[in-house]
């Protein structure tokens, strides 16, 4: 079959719609365990210790991926790689279906967070090597956005289809669906004629090493990074360990409320996302400063949440309690 360059762009949006459905997982499997771990907990009797070592194996593996996620990602191109990462995933759903010791979910949420981590940067390498690289920063930040649609359905609507259908069959159901965009996703890169690796590329480590320095010896990079860091940090742990359990504390609210309440922590960050590529797109002093204030204002949220743990402590009435 001969293809024509409207054929290879016909394909070319549908591997980007593929892999963007694959890191939409990435949010929806971190936030997950939110309302997962409390009921397996539960279920088979586990500490809340252990519970939290167990939700953040996510974390830990999908941090050490990072660093060479986009050098594997540009070698062998991101059909290979983030299929191959999405069917590991699928793994790691698999030992939520049918686990029922402590070890298998420790298994399965190392081996989500270990599958996961190319996604991101297995999208930015396809659309900068493909027809789309004209509008990077728009298809990058659809990227963005629409990926963190997951951490909202993982939080209030996997409650629901938990207490529907039951913790075994969602998982599986999650697992196929996992093993299905790996399989359209080779078919579809193979059609869209992109070749990927076609540059060369120093050792892994060396380039690795060279991309950290290259970061850090940029002022303008530095400055925003380090910061990142930590915000960033501070609202994975939030979303994806804590906040259902923690609202469900602080404000003496039912688990089903709870859930509603950290969601919308996930339509801000969803929000965010979308608002701060827009605003951050054009080379605009008065654009910067409303960043650089939402920024600042940050913390204040981390300061009423330390009010509201102190009154739930000392078993206060909670504001707003029924």
């Amino acid at each position: 079959m001969k293809y024509t360059k409207n054929h290879n762009t016909f394909y070319q949006y549908v591997s980007y719609a593929l892999l963007v459905a694959c890191y939409f997982f990435t949010s929806f499997y971190r936030i997950s365990a939110s309302v997962v771990m409390p009921a397996v907990s539960l279920e088979i009797g586990m500490s809340g210790a252990l519970t939290g070592f167990i939700s953040s194996l996510y974390f830990y593996a999908y941090a050490a991926v990072q660093p060479i996620g986009g050098t594997l990602n540009d070698r062998f191109g991101p059909g290979k790689i983030v299929a191959a990462g999405i069917s590991i995933s699928a793994v790691g759903a698999l030992c939520f279906a049918f686990g029922n010791q402590p070890v298998v979910f420790a298994v399965g949420r190392f081996l989500m967070g270990l599958g996961l981590g190319p996604m991101l940067s297995g999208s930015l390498v396809f659309v900068s090597n493909s027809s789309m690289k004209a509008r990077y920063v728009f298809f990058t930040g659809f990227v963005l956005t629409f990926g963190n649609v997951g951490s909202i359905i993982s939080v209030y609507p996997l409650g629901y289809a938990m207490d529907r259908w039951g913790r075994q069959s969602v998982f599986i159901g999650l697992a196929c669906i996992n093993i299905f965009l790996a399989a359209s996703l080779l078919f579809s890169i193979k059609r869209s004629h992109i070749t990927f690796g076609k540059h060369t590329f120093p050792p892994l480590w060396a380039g690795i090493r060279k991309s950290m320095s290259d970061v850090f010896r940029n002022p303008g990079l530095r400055r925003m990074i380090i910061p990142w860091c930590f915000l960033m940090g501070s609202i994975m742990s939030l979303q994806g360990l804590w906040a259902v359990s923690w609202f469900q504390a602080a404000y003496d609210i039912s688990f089903l409320k709870a859930q509603g309440y950290a969601s919308i922590i996930s339509i801000g960050v969803m929000l965010g996302h979308f608002f701060g590529g827009y605003i951050g797109a054009a080379n605009n002093y008065r654009r910067f400063m409303i960043l650089k204030r939402a920024r600042e204002a940050e913390p204040t949220s981390w300061f009423h949440f330390r009010v509201r743990a102190e009154n739930a402590r000392k078993h206060t009435p909670p504001l707003g309690a029924e």
